[in-house]
């Protein structure tokens, strides 16, 4: 069972949700904080078998650290309830992504309240990032996985291939962090926002909360996301001048090469989807159709019927089979 599952959607998330609404919040939400605990515990465990992997016990050894880090510097009360730290450590949305650092999650364990506005914005996240995943992430994971098999490869279409993998690392990682945030909210969290992309989720372990982290860093962003498609291109590649030729046009395949042009058709709108949501642009257009009155009002009516599509749209793909092909 993983975040993208059918499992995950539609029997463990709404049976966790529900009962957490339901038991008595108390002082210090005791009984939410003991139930939430024994469900991560068992998404873990279900997820990943007694034997956790290796990016898991990094992100926990990761937190444990920041913890100890924060008790040394004075800047965290150690807390004598075990219940605290094993919720940091090992909490459903958090531990899987983003790292969070310990004094945001302090205070929402001990008072937190699930609210329509905030449990509307989670479950929009959490759609959101569903789509990021099993349409955008992975359809372009399969163009490339395409492309390889056709062998020979042109300029232009190495190019493309090269961009296709680099949107698919960059879709699934903030995929993620969009479900983690969504889930985060319907149990009545407010985790810190990936400002500066998915690639600086460790920033957030040694920054305070609400710190912009856009300045100067979106360019390292890309960089990186363009060496993870260098390397992701590279699996079918027997030398380094098998992966670069085609990129610097070498070669006899030309622009295209064998059955480019079919491929660009038959992957042409999700590539361009995938470029489009990379960009500001169509935050700042619903931003923009917020503000007017009558665009705000047809909006609240179409959001609903958008996101109902689109959880449809998701659900269709992983029952179709066609999602969990790229870092599932």
């Amino acid at each position: 069972m993983t975040f993208v599952s059918l499992s995950f959607l539609y029997y463990f998330l709404p049976v966790v949700v529900g009962v957490s609404c339901l038991l008595p919040r108390g002082k210090t939400n005791a009984a939410r904080n003991w139930f939430l605990l024994g469900a991560s515990v068992f998404f873990c465990l279900w997820t990943r078998g007694w034997m956790f992997t290796w990016p898991f016990v990094l992100v926990v050894i990761l937190q444990a650290a920041a913890y100890v880090v924060g008790v040394c510097r004075r800047e965290i009360k150690p807390r004598k309830n075990p219940v605290y730290l094993a919720l940091y450590l090992v909490g459903t949305p958090w531990a899987v992504e983003p790292m969070m650092p310990y004094p945001v999650l302090e205070q929402q364990l001990l008072d937190r309240e699930n609210t329509v506005p905030r449990c509307a914005e989670g479950l929009r996240r959490l759609v959101w990032g569903l789509c990021q995943k099993v349409i955008l992430a992975d359809t372009l994971w399969m163009f490339s996985q395409e492309v390889e098999k056709f062998g020979q490869t042109g300029a232009l279409l190495a190019w493309v291939r090269l961009a296709a993998v680099a949107l698919a690392v960059y879709y699934a990682l903030a995929s993620y962090g969009n479900l983690a945030v969504g889930l985060g909210k319907l149990l009545g969290f407010d985790l810190c926002e990936l400002t500066a992309g998915p690639l600086l989720w460790l920033g957030n372990l040694t920054r305070k909360p609400g710190l912009d982290q856009r300045r100067g860093l979106r360019g390292i962003v890309w960089v990186l996301l363009l060496l993870g498609g260098v390397l992701g291109t590279a699996g079918g590649c027997k030398s380094l001048s098998a992966l670069f030729l085609p990129l610097l046009g070498g070669g006899d395949a030309g622009l295209l090469g064998e059955a480019g042009a079919y491929l660009l058709r038959s992957y042409a709108v999700p590539l361009v989807l995938a470029v489009l949501f990379a960009t500001p642009w169509p935050v700042r257009g619903i931003e923009t159709l917020r503000q007017g009155k009558r665009s705000a009002r047809v909006l609240a009516v179409l959001e609903p019927v958008v996101l109902a599509l689109l959880l449809l749209l998701g659900t269709a793909w992983l029952v179709d089979g066609a999602a969990l092909t790229f870092l599932p």
